[in-house]
């Protein structure tokens, strides 16, 4: 019994990322590409019934939805990655104040470099 009320002194103590969460860039990468893979084929699926092109036409579907996911996708990820562990000290109000401008401008140049890459690609 004794054992079981015993406190740990370090809960709470440090901000340090716990080593299970997987801080690494391959872990990252992983969790995106199958994030971006998703968000690439939801919509493709759910606008299926719609499209009258056949296949051809959703492969195209596809291909556009996967470039606008990893044009905004990594990059975001990347930021949080970076920009997370660092602002997660700063105070409630201020490190939003700070995190969303970051994601917002991040979210824009990934559609620009979407739509950038499909006016060169000219699907």
């Amino acid at each position: 019994m004794a054992d079981i009320e015993k406190p740990n002194a370090t809960v709470g103590t440090t901000r340090e990322t716990p080593a299970h969460l997987g801080r690494s860039f391959g872990g990252l990468l992983k969790k995106v590409i199958a994030v971006n893979l998703v968000a690439a084929l939801v919509p493709m699926l759910l606008g299926a019934p719609l499209s009258a092109s056949g296949l051809a036409g959703l492969a195209l579907e596809l291909a556009v939805s996967l470039i606008y996911s990893n044009s905004i996708g990594l990059p975001v990820g990347i930021t949080l990655w970076r920009l997370g562990p660092r602002l997660s000290p700063w105070p409630f109000p201020l490190n939003l104040v700070v995190l969303l401008p970051a994601i917002l401008a991040v979210t824009a140049l990934g559609c620009l470099m979407a739509i950038a890459l499909l006016v060169v690609l000219n699907p």
